[in-house]
């Protein structure tokens, strides 16, 4: 028979090393996932050239490939006159009452 230390030793041993699996594990998950973001994000960047001014050429994914041509909404900017009403802050002098305290002092 095995006395109590030696099953309570035996439980915390494997309960150390059930943590560093998980922490590997999730190590591991973390890094395939981050993988498999960047490897997407090349992909759709890599699916899209530019043609001319404003006009992409995009591949779709369709058996086999399938090129499409984009034109992008092109955008103008300028200013313009207005006339708009500013706030103004100002102060003004107002009486008021203060109450007034004097302390006299006891004579010795």
């Amino acid at each position: 028979m095995r006395n109590t230390a030696s099953i309570l030793l035996d439980n915390e041993i494997t309960s150390r090393i059930f943590h560093i699996s998980l922490s590997l594990l999730r190590r591991w998950l973390v890094n395939k996932l981050t993988l498999a973001v960047a490897l997407a994000a090349l992909t759709a960047l890599s699916a899209c050239k530019k043609t001319g001014e404003g006009q992409y050429e995009v591949q779709k994914p369709v058996i086999g490939t399938e090129s499409d041509t984009v034109n992008t909404p092109s955008v103008e900017t300028g200013t313009v006159k207005d006339t708009i009403t500013v706030p103004t802050v100002g102060t003004e002098k107002k009486e008021v009452n203060l109450p007034k305290v004097e302390v006299n002092e006891p004579k010795e």
